[in-house]
C-alpha cells in the first residue's frame, strides 16, 4: 500500500522565507517529485533540475541527459529527517532544501499529492536567482525606483511577494495527478 512522506521544501538564500510543507506518495520517481515541487513552490517547469542527496545527484548531468525518471524516491527518502537539495534552473541557481519530516499511512480519504501549508509567493520565473530577486523586490516596492515601471511591466502588476494561495497550489496538484492517471 505504501507510505506518504511529508516533506518540507525551503528556497534557500530568500528572506524573509519562502516554503512549502507538502505531502507525496513514496511511490514516485524523481523525475514526478520533481514537477510536484515545481507546482508547490509555484514555478513553471521550462528549467532544468536536479536532486543532490548525499554525494548522489539526480536529475540533469553534464550531457544533458535526465535520468530523475529511474529513481524511485523511496529508495533514498525512506528515514524521516533525510535532508537532501532540490535545484531548480541552473541559470539562476535556485537551490531548495528539503526535509522529510514524517513517514505517514496513506489517508485513503486523502488526494495526493496535498500542499499543507506555506508561507510567501514563489520568485518570478528568469528574474536573475535569489541575490537579483532580493533587488527586485526592492525595485518594486519603491515607486520612484527608476526601474519600478520596467520591472512592474516585465514580472506583472498582480505579482505579489507575500501572497500564498494554498487553494491554487492544491488545484494544480490535482490537475497533475489527473493528468499522470491518464498516462497510466
Amino acid at each position: 500500500m505504501g507510505n506518504i512522506y511529508q516533506l518540507k521544501i525551503t528556497l534557500k538564500d530568500v528572506k524573509p522565507s519562502i516554503w512549502r510543507r507538502i505531502q507525496v506518495k513514496d511511490n514516485l520517481n524523481f523525475l514526478e517529485l520533481s514537477t510536484i515541487v515545481q507546482i508547490a513552490m509555484g514555478w513553471e517547469g521550462i528549467h532544468k533540475h536536479m536532486f543532490v542527496i548525499g554525494d548522489e545527484e539526480i536529475g540533469y548531468t553534464d550531457d544533458d541527459k535526465c535520468d530523475s525518471k529511474d529513481h524511485k524516491i523511496k529508495k533514498y527518502l525512506h528515514k524521516e529527517n533525510t535532508k537532501f537539495i532540490y535545484e531548480y534552473n541552473f541559470g539562476d541557481g535556485w537551490e531548495h532544501d528539503v526535509e522529510v519530516e514524517a513517514i505517514l499511512p496513506i489517508e485513503e480519504t486523502k488526494q495526493y499529492p496535498f500542499c499543507i501549508e506555506g508561507k510567501r509567493h514563489c520568485p518570478p520565473e528568469n528574474c536573475g536567482g535569489p541575490w537579483a530577486y532580493e533587488d527586485l523586490i526592492g525595485m518594486i516596492k519603491d515607486k520612484k525606483h527608476p526601474d519600478h515601471q520596467k520591472m512592474i511591466e516585465k514580472f506583472g502588476k498582480n505579482f505579489k511577494p507575500e501572497k500564498f494561495d494554498i487553494t491554487e497550489i492544491n488545484s494544480k496538484l490535482l490537475n497533475y495527478k489527473n493528468f499522470i492517471k491518464l498516462l497510466s
